[in-house]
This record gives C-alpha cells, structure tokens and sequence, in this order.
C-alpha cells in the first residue's frame, strides 16, 4: 500500500541527525573530516618557522668560515643562504595554499551541515524555538 503525502511528510519532519548544540563542539565536528588539512598546514607552518629562525645561524657559519680562512666553507654557506630562504619562501607559499584548503573545505562542510539541518526540520518548528536559540546561544 502506498504512502499518502501526508504520512511521507509527516516522516520527513521528524529529524534524526543531530549536530553539536555548542558553537565550539561544532567547530570540531565539522573539522573532523578535514583535519589531516589543518594538521599539514600546521606543521608546514612550524617547519618553516623553524628553519626562517635558523637563518641568522647561516651568518654566524660565513663569519666563523671567514674568520679562520676556510674559503671553501664561506662559499658553501653563502650559496646555501639563498636556497635557504627559497626553501622557507616556498614552504609558508605551501602552508597558504593548505590553509586555504582547509578552510574552504570546511566552509563547504559546515553551510552543508547546517542548509540540511534547517532543510530536515518542517517549518513548525522554527517560529516558536528561534527567539529560544538566540537567548540560550546555542545551535538549535
């Protein structure tokens, strides 16, 4: 027997799939499927921080290598210097086009999650919880 447009209705108003009812606990929900994106982004950003710092010892090496006449070290630290700093442009060049990865990923993710939570929901059910949802801060 076939279902009458009522019962179909009436069974698509009743919403099972429940999100985080706090702003933070929804961060992290939604983040979730995207966080090996925040984690690489993360460490490229360290990585390259870390060797941007190290830099300046780049200089105290040409110094040392000159001072005791090693020609061959200054010439090798003053040509790796260069590629340093090429490497450490390269590397926050990488972790900006991760980090925009990841935060359009999960803009996507999170206007999904919330257009079908607001689509899930019959129109009964928001004129008398909305005013509630913005006193109490909360995700209805």
């Amino acid at each position: 027997m076939k279902d009458t447009v009522h019962e179909i209705t009436a069974s698509r108003a009743a919403y099972t799939n429940d999100i985080p009812h706090t702003p933070l606990r929804f961060a992290l929900y939604a983040i979730k499927p995207h966080k090996w994106w925040f984690v690489a982004t993360t460490t490229v950003v360290i990585v390259a921080a870390a060797i941007s710092q190290s830099t300046s010892y780049f200089f105290k090496l040409i110094v040392d290598a000159a001072e005791s006449g090693a020609s061959d070290k200054v010439l090798l630290y003053a040509i790796l210097f260069p590629c340093t700093v090429f490497v450490v442009q390269l590397l926050f060049r990488l972790s900006g086009y991760l980090g925009m990865r990841a935060i359009t990923t999960l803009n996507k993710t999170t206007t999904d999650l919330l257009s079908q939570y607001v689509l899930d929901h019959s129109h009964s059910y928001f004129p008398p919880n909305y005013p509630a949802c913005l006193h109490r801060g909360k995700l209805c």
